[in-house]
């Protein structure tokens, strides 16, 4: 695995070097080759969400979208719509991605499409996910999962069924979603995906403290955080370090649980990822409270509010007003 890993950073590194030679190319070539717009966009965009460029990632899908229109390639267009929606989930414009998604489902789906069908009904579920809407997600997930199966395909299916397990999870059904983690985890290991590797293994440390089961929380988390580093995958490492650190902080390791929310909190900061910013700012709360700091606490959970209510995200608002200490006013 340790080789994969190297591979795998070493691939972004090497476009690291060159993504403002391929966003001027693909600048360049959109009044005239819009063919090469759809290319560069393609080879480009799997590097820029996994190193935080969304500005960047949701600037050339649109071109792209554009591209395809022009041209006139609906399955195109469909696809390009499927990563825009992408674009706009990894910023949490929950509504502006669910329009790009079910657009793309529409036309993969009069295509007769099933990989694309597959592949954004997994995307779409996601969403439906974030806004809560659970029973639908999971009928996505179980769709795109059943899909990605009759075309013998267990990149796919891995994907579906670790969100599928995400979805039980919300729902308490911890049981079958530790089958569905389980299954995802061996199938990844099996291909070499390490950033999908610490996805499933950061659902399955939630899993368990779901169910009040720190130790092998921690233990899930801390093997997911470890991909991380190695890919460089600076989004990754806070999302991962986040989880971790409150974990942490329920086992009493005050002082490793401040270290890892912080370095969190740090690169949130860095890649200016609002939506994250409020999911780290709710453990660090915490720890604040558990510390005696209720000022630093209260401030964090202000900003952290208010930054919600800008995202219109009512569920993350919730979680936000939970996180405050008893005796302090909303």
């Amino acid at each position: 695995m340790a080789t994969d890993l190297a591979r795998e950073r070493a691939e972004l590194d090497w476009l690291e070097q060159r993504r403002d030679e391929y966003l001027l190319a693909i600048e360049r070539a959109r009044d005239e080759n819009p063919l090469q717009v759809i290319e560069i966009t393609r080879a480009l965009v799997p590097f820029l969400h996994k190193r935080s460029y969304w500005e960047d990632g949701g600037r050339v899908l649109t071109w792209a979208v554009e591209a395809a229109e022009r041209v006139g390639d609906h399955r195109l267009e469909a696809a390009m719509r499927d990563e825009l929606g992408t674009a706009y989930r990894l910023r949490a414009d929950w509504s502006g991605a669910q329009e790009q998604f079910t657009r793309a489902l529409t036309t993969f789906e009069a295509l007769e499409d099933d990989a694309g069908t597959a592949r954004v009904l997994s995307d779409l579920g996601l969403v439906l996910r974030k806004q809560e809407q659970f029973r639908p997600a999971e009928d996505a997930f179980r769709r795109s999962l059943a899909l990605w199966r009759k075309l013998d395909e267990p990149a796919g299916a891995a994907r579906a069924l670790n969100n599928l397990g995400m979805v039980l999870r919300d729902r308490g059904e911890l049981a079958e979603a530790h089958e569905c983690f389980a299954t995802a985890l061996a199938m990844r290991e099996e291909l070499g995906d390490g950033e999908g590797q610490s996805r499933t293994l950061n659902n399955i440390g939630q899993a368990w403290s779901s169910a009040g089961e720190l130790a092998p929380a921690a233990d899930a988390h801390e093997r997911a955080l470890a991909i991380r580093r190695a890919l460089g995958d600076a989004h990754g490492v806070a999302r991962t370090a986040g989880l971790l650190g409150e974990v942490l902080r329920q086992l009493d390791r005050v002082d490793e649980a401040r270290e890892l929310l912080e370095e969190a909190m740090a690169i949130r900061l860095r890649l200016g990822d609002r939506y994250g910013e409020v999911q780290t700012a709710i453990p660090l709360a915490r720890l604040a409270t558990d510390c005696g700091d209720a000022d630093r606490a209260l401030a964090l959970l202000d900003r952290a509010g208010a930054i919600a209510d800008e995202l219109g995200d009512k569920a993350l608002r919730t979680r936000v007003d939970a996180a405050r200490p008893a005796d302090a006013g909303t």
